[in-house]
């Protein structure tokens, strides 16, 4: 249990630095609207990263 709060916790924080990194960039660029929702929900990190963390917690709620 204690590996599997661990990988969520390290995947939560691969996720906010995802993030943060997409608006810097977005922000550098000088891109706004709906080019940054864009750049945003384009990448696809950001898309592997959640769906690996939705399977980690429906796997956390199965168990229980």
């Amino acid at each position: 249990m204690i590996y599997v709060k661990a990988s969520l916790t390290a995947l939560g924080a691969a996720f906010v630095v995802l993030l943060y990194t997409s608006f810097v960039m977005a922000f550098r660029t000088k891109t706004t609207g709906r080019g940054a929702l864009i750049f945003y929900f384009g990448d696809p990190l950001l898309w592997i990263t959640v769906i690996v963390v939705c399977i980690y917690v429906f796997r956390l709620t199965i168990q229980k």
